[in-house]
């Protein structure tokens, strides 16, 4: 009943698109949001642990840091990333806290080298962490239950199947349906399962642009006119500037003939709010519409927009050759 009133009373906005602003980037922002933030990003619910709530993607005033070019800087490397775990290579000279630009919740558990680690939340977002000590380190981080979440579960478990009895007893056919629409959805889940393609698996890069950040890792995806980039970003130092984030694809000329440039993860994690061991997922789109077929190179940077051009952090990063087919 509650959830009935609740659903009645949703408000409802329209929002006035072209055909041209419909697109897959477009449908799949609020799918980036989730994965990126944990469920709250948008702010219908934000958890206790993040104490900025108004302004959790608007940039932030730094100090100005000189940079410490003596003290010795972690390196990392991703091997997985999901929805619900990501696995790392860490090798770090002295203790180091890595974070995902993920909200805290209880069910994130971290594991170092195969054993429990104690995660906890982190700055005024509250984001998902661990501290790593010295050496090197396999680290992974999954959602997992809670006994309190188990204790639930079984619940509704239990809720269910005395729902479905009290079915059967009083209205047998209508029981009937419903085992068989389950079973359809089931067959339905699973055959979607097996025949979907894997999602693409993060190619190791270490990219250090001066001592800020470090570009460890990306993956690609095409789906019709479009190939979808993810990178891996992994911040070494706060940045009291917001860097935009460039991915151009180049032909042998060395003439740019697709582009795609803005604040990082489409302008929801601007450079001010990294912190120092944040790995930053960053997605990436590039039209291939006016692109003929062969073979292309994928470059990515990070650069200060100024009113006279504009200023790279470091230099940029050659990611390897695409190869764009009808």
């Amino acid at each position: 009943m509650l959830i009935a009133l609740g659903i009645a009373n949703l408000p409802v906005r329209t929002f006035p698109l072209t055909d041209a602003q419909v697109n897959l980037l477009r449908s799949s922002d609020s799918d980036y949001v989730v994965a990126q933030m944990g469920w709250g990003w948008t702010r219908e619910f934000v958890p206790a642990t993040a104490q900025d709530f108004e302004s959790i993607y608007a940039p932030i005033a730094n100090p100005s840091t000189p940079l410490i070019s003596a003290r010795p800087l972690p390196s990392i490397q991703i091997q997985d990333d999901g929805l619900l775990s990501s696995a790392l290579r860490v090798s770090t000279p002295q203790p180091t806290d890595v974070s995902l630009h993920t909200f805290f919740f209880p069910n994130w558990q971290a594991y170092i080298d195969g054993a429990p680690a104690r995660t906890f939340p982190r700055g005024s977002l509250g984001l998902v962490s661990v501290t790593v000590p010295s050496g090197d380190h396999t680290v992974a981080f999954r959602f997992e239950d809670t006994p309190l979440r188990v204790a639930a579960n079984w619940i509704s478990l239990l809720s269910a199947i005395a729902g479905f009895v009290w079915l059967f007893v009083t209205h047998r056919r209508a029981a009937i349906g419903v085992v068989g629409a389950l079973v359809l959805i089931g067959a339905l889940l699973a055959w979607d399962a097996l025949t979907a393609d894997a999602a693409p698996a993060p190619t190791a890069v270490s990219a250090n642009l001066d001592n800020r950040v470090m570009l460890i890792g990306y993956s690609t995806d095409r789906v019709a006119e479009t190939i979808y980039v993810t990178l891996y970003w992994f911040a070494l130092n706060a940045m009291d500037k917001n860097y935009q984030v460039s991915v151009h694809l180049v032909d042998s000329n060395g003439q740019t003939v697709a582009q795609h440039d803005d604040t990082p993860d489409q302008g929801l994690t601007p450079t001010t709010r990294w912190l120092p061991g944040e790995i930053i997922v960053d997605h990436h789109a590039l039209m291939l519409k006016p692109v003929v077929p062969g073979e292309y190179r994928l470059t990515a940077a990070m650069y200060l927009p100024m009113d006279n051009g504009y200023a790279n952090l470091g230099n940029p990063i050659d990611l390897g050759r695409v190869q764009v087919s009808p």
